[in-house]
């Protein structure tokens, strides 16, 4: 379990860190699941490529997309949400 699943508030100045925390091990967990993406983050977006996908997502969306906990309105298409999850 982790402190995302259980609602444990986050202060604003650990936000931006566990963001860029979260954003880098979802770039590690994608390329572990070989989805054949070429995934870069810089700035606080990750750039992800390949498979019918070149998209720059600020980091906060990518994590969500990882974690297949985006909200029914986030801009990204089906397939694409398909690309990013993690989750089985």
């Amino acid at each position: 379990m982790h402190a995302d699943d259980v609602g444990v508030p986050v202060t604003a100045a650990e936000a931006d860190g566990r963001v860029a925390w979260e954003a880098a091990f979802g770039r590690f967990a994608l390329k572990e699941l070989d989805k054949d993406l070429t995934l870069d983050g810089a700035n606080g977006t990750t750039h992800v490529q390949g498979d019918g996908i070149d998209i720059d997502i600020p980091d906060p969306l990518f994590v969500a997309a990882v974690a297949a906990r985006l909200e029914p309105d986030a801009p990204l298409t089906a397939e694409q949400r398909s690309l990013l999850s993690a989750t089985p």
